[in-house]
């Protein structure tokens, strides 16, 4: 398995980048904005929010009004169904 990855953005900037492993993206620090290749839809995530990646997603993420802070961690190959073939999936924190 790969190591984990820090991602720390400032505010208006962003990254574009090919996921390589299933990870988990754990939002720790400010504002994310998350969109990925062939989804319509853009996704805003707060401190405490996580987002399951499946490899070969290509992402674009950044930072909104203020820089952020997450962790990209390498997780177990995720089962995927007929009915879940979308790039992700999200969970939202507590």
């Amino acid at each position: 398995m790969t190591r984990m990855q820090t991602i720390v953005l400032e505010s208006g900037i962003h990254r574009v980048w090919q996921v390589q492993h299933d990870s988990l993206l754990i939002v720790h620090d400010g504002s994310v904005w998350l969109t990925l290749e062939r989804d319509p839809v853009d996704y805003w995530l707060a401190p405490g929010d996580r987002f399951l990646l499946f490899a070969g997603v290509v992402m674009r993420i950044g930072g909104w009004r203020d820089a952020v802070r997450c962790e990209l961690v390498p997780c177990a190959p995720a089962r995927r169904s007929a009915a879940f073939d979308a790039a992700s999936g999200f969970e939202r924190g507590g």
